[in-house]
């Protein structure tokens, strides 16, 4: 009854911030007269601060996650989208604010066009499941990663992607999960044709010259450049960097001398790649 009125506001005392929340109230006597009003305040210091550091922290997870470069989303227990980056609206062409708050199975259309359990499901679902839909499926400690195709955006052709799936915990317990997609097609699809020409030579190679540019053989040998010219030299360029950081322990000289013969025998395999890139 009467008139009420609340608010929060901060002050300094003795060279300290503090936080207060405040309620006035009038007071009226047995006739309904006013005779007064009546103030309180509560120090809301400590809950303040907490806030904010919770903020802080909530605000500075959502930047982490929103520059991640992989696409990546988190739900919480009850299934609604909690998280969608950046990289996650470019791939699947969904944007955050129309798919924040939505229930799981929007991302599972947004990936693969149909309603289908997603990885984030398998790890908050206490059941057996059925991952048949997926390849090379590794558990861990709370983890989960797979390949799998994926349509995003409804794409016509599908992505060959490895995604990977972990349950977010605190103090109270598991409130969600997350996943991470890395679209790994120029991985994996070399091998993928290669594998297709390899099937298919005996029915084609009849058919075409073998210095015709469609030719089953013109096509595997485009394809093993490509794999040689980038993929093997990367992996090269990581064993130099390695070698470069060891350093030989007692018995010096001798492990020089391995390190040596190694690195001589890595640089004369680049120049060779190199060679062969120059005068395909």
């Amino acid at each position: 009854e009467g008139t009420v009125i609340t608010a929060s506001t901060t002050c300094r005392i003795h060279e300290k911030e503090y936080t207060f929340w405040i309620k006035a109230s009038t007071i009226y006597d047995d006739t309904g007269k006013m005779t007064g009003a009546i103030e309180t305040l509560r120090d809301t210091t400590q809950r303040t601060r907490l806030l904010h550091v919770l903020r802080n922290a909530k605000n500075h997870f959502e930047t982490i996650i929103d520059n991640l470069p992989d696409p990546t989303f988190a739900i919480d227990t009850r299934r609604k989208i909690i998280a969608w980056n950046r990289a996650m609206e470019v791939f699947s062409g969904a944007g955050k604010e129309m798919m924040m708050g939505k229930d799981a199975h929007f991302c599972a259309e947004a990936l693969y066009g149909k309603k289908r359990p997603i990885l984030v499901d398998y790890l908050l679902d206490r059941t057996p499941v059925d991952l048949s839909c997926y390849n090379l499926v590794e558990w861990g400690r709370g983890t989960v990663s797979a390949q799998m195709q994926i349509h995003p955006g409804k794409a016509d052709r599908a992505t060959t992607c490895w995604a990977t799936a972990s349950v977010l915990r605190s103090e109270s317990g598991i409130f969600g999960a997350i996943e991470s997609i890395r679209d790994i097609s120029n991985v994996y699809h070399p091998f993928e044709v290669f594998n297709e020409c390899t099937i298919h030579e005996g029915g084609t190679s009849s058919d075409s010259r073998p210095d015709d540019p469609n030719s089953v053989q013109m096509k595997k040998f485009r394809l093993l450049h490509e794999i040689s010219r980038h993929d093997i030299r990367n992996h090269l360029t990581v064993v130099m960097g390695m070698l470069s950081l060891i350093e030989p322990e007692q018995g010096g000289e001798q492990y020089h001398e391995y390190i040596k013969n190694a690195r001589k025998a890595t640089e004369r395999i680049c120049r060779e790649l190199s060679f062969c890139a120059k005068y395909q």
